[in-house]
Order: C-alpha cells, then sequence, then structure tokens
C-alpha cells in the first residue's frame, strides 16, 4: 500500500476514535462535575475526586489532539491539489536509495521543498523514525544516524509535501505524523526522542471556547 493512501486511513480512522472519544469523556468529566455540584462538595474536594477530574479532562484534551492531528494533514497534504506524497522503497543498499532520492528531485517527480519523512514497514506495520528536512540536500541517509538506523529496519521511505513549507508548517506536519503513527501502531517510533506539539484544530478550539464561555458565566456568578 502507497503511504498516500495510508495516510488517509489513518486520518480517518484518528478522526473518528478522536471524535467519538472526545464525546465519552466529556459526558464523564461533566458527570463528575455534576456529582460535586450535587453534593456541595466543591470547596472541600477530595483528592482522589479531584484526581479523576483531572484524569477525565487530560483524556479529552488527548481526544481532541488526535483528532486536530487528521485534520492538519488532511488540510496540508491530502486535500491541496500541490500536496504529495511520495514513497521510496528501502533495500539493503543505502547508497541506492541515497541515489533514487536524488533522482526523484532532480527529475522534478519531488516537489524542491520542505517535506517530512517517514521510515517505515507494511509487514508488520511498524513505524520506526519520522523527521522533517527544509530541502533534499538535508536528506543524507549515510550521515543521518537515527534515519539511518530506523532505515536499516524499515521496508519504505515516504516523503511527505504539504502544500506550503514553512517552519513552522514543517513542525506541525511532523507532530501530526508522529501522532498519527503512535495512534495506528503505539509500539513503533524507537528512534524518535523528542515531539512537537499538535497545532489547535477544530476539536481543541471548541474545548477553548466552551472553557472560556463557562468561565464567563462563573464570574457572572460570583459578582
Amino acid at each position: 500500500m502507497a503511504f498516500e493512501e495510508k495516510l488517509e486511513r489513518m486520518c480517518t480512522a484518528a478522526d473518528s476514535r478522536g471524535t467519538r472519544e472526545l464525546n465519552r469523556n466529556m459526558k464523564e468529566l461533566s458527570k463528575l462535575l455534576s456529582l460535586v455540584l450535587h453534593e456541595g462538595k466543591w470547596e472541600r474536594l477530595p483528592i482522589k475526586t479531584q484526581g479523576h477530574i483531572e484524569d477525565a479532562a487530560g483524556f479529552v484534551l488527548a481526544s481532541a489532539e488526535l483528532s486536530d492531528a487528521a485534520e492538519y494533514v488532511n488540510e496540508k497534504v491530502l486535500r491541496p491539489n500541490n500536496g504529495k506524497v511520495v514513497d521510496v522503497k528501502i533495500g539493503s543498499d543505502i547508497r541506492r536509495a541515497q541515489a533514487q532520492i536524488d533522482a526523484l528531485f532532480e527529475s522534478g517527480e519531488a516537489p524542491k521543498r520542505g517535506f517530512v519523512y517517514v521510515a517505515w514497514s507494511a509487514r508488520p506495520e511498524r513505524f520506526l523514525y519520522v523527521g522533517k528536512a527544509k530541502s533534499s540536500s538535508r536528506l543524507n541517509l549515510a550521515a543521518h544516524g537515527k534515519l539511518s538506523n530506523a532505515i536499516a529496519h524499515a521496508s519504505t521511505l515516504s516523503l511527505v509535501f504539504p502544500s506550503r513549507s514553512s517552519d513552522e508548517i514543517l513542525r506541525s506536519l511532523e507532530a501530526s505524523i508522529i501522532l498519527l503513527a503512535r495512534f495506528t501502531a503505539p509500539d513503533g517510533l524507537e528512534f524518535n526522542e523528542r515531539y512537537e506539539l499538535v497545532p489547535l484544530g477544530t476539536a481543541t478550539e471548541g474545548i477553548q471556547a466552551l472553557a472560556s464561555f463557562l468561565q464567563g458565566v462563573a464570574e457572572n456568578i460570583s459578582r
């Protein structure tokens, strides 16, 4: 399966799970808050109950973030006409793989702009490393330790080109694909040591809007 098709399926599954889990976790959070208010224990909230509320709020945000990641990849790569995904099959000869990559850029099949790259294998499904590069000259398979180590276990290196390749977009796209990869195959990405933040999307912005509304209500009540 080409990575573009895989990415589309990952986004669909992540958005579906994120939306479903967001609704479930919001109901759980609402139930906890309603119980506290009903029992009149807000000012003397037990530590255990406070922990349950904080956990539920964290689950709400995590669910929203998953939907946001899918939304970002769709918005920057899959929907635009000039978004593109190019796959390079990896064998035992890294120099040959590097030559294939160089040829893709020289021929114009790969756009000459920044991209996110993903080292992965299909059987078993496994994501090994996700990174970003501002240009093809930064993708040196032999010189990049983490990537070269990941490629030794990968069958494909996929180059993901957003419609525009600013530094911010590349960081956000990298973070979004990492989260989608962790959702799809939780045991992978052993060569990624740090993660960027997924940009705020519709799901998280909706939660923030609700939080601001409730804060306004609380301020009016307390006057």
